[in-house]
Parts: structure tokens; sequence; C-alpha cells
């Protein structure tokens, strides 16, 4: 599914597992009160799962391997090794902070 949504700016998004539906948000103005409004499940979705991607990015350029004089394809290959690298740290840093019972 492909939508088009307009709020502040234009979003295009492309789906495969989120239906043509509408959700119901809120949304935070500038004088800090809300309005809800509807947008579509996929826009939605996205901002909830945000957080992580952000955080990925996050690391993946703090952590960044600097290959500046390498080849076209060992620049693919430690970019495959700092994604996988970022990942890593973010399922480490999630399991040290969750807080489960161990007893």
């Amino acid at each position: 599914m492909c939508t088009r949504w307009l709020n502040s700016t234009e979003v295009k998004m492309l789906s495969n597992c989120h239906k043509a539906e509408y959700a119901k948000v809120n949304c935070t103005k500038k004088d800090e009160s809300k309005e809800e409004f509807e947008c579509p499940e996929s826009i939605e979705f996205y901002n909830k799962i945000k957080g992580s991607v952000n955080l990925a990015d996050q690391m993946a350029n703090v952590y960044e391997l600097d290959r500046k004089s390498c080849r076209w394809w060992e620049k693919s290959i430690f970019s495959r090794i700092d994604e996988r690298s970022g990942q890593l740290m973010d399922c480490v840093l999630r399991t040290q902070t969750s807080k489960n019972p161990t007893s």
C-alpha cells in the first residue's frame, strides 16, 4: 500500500503490512494543547517505533568506521558492520536496562 499524507509536511510511505485505514492519534501543538486527529495506520505505527530507528541512526553516526580511502566494496562491507554493531549495542542496552525478576 502506498500512502501520501500531509500534516505539516508531505509524508510518503510504502507498507505491505498495513491496510488503508485511519487511526486516531493525539498531536501536541506549539501552545502545548492536544488535538486528536486521524492519520493512516502505517504512519501511526512508524511513529510508535521511530525511537529505535532514531537510536540506530544515531549510533551508526557516532560509532562509524572511518574509511574514506578505500574501494567501494570495502565501504559496503564496513557500513554493514556498522549497522550490525549498532543493532547489537541496542540489544545489549535493552537487556541491561530491562528489569526482569530472576526469582
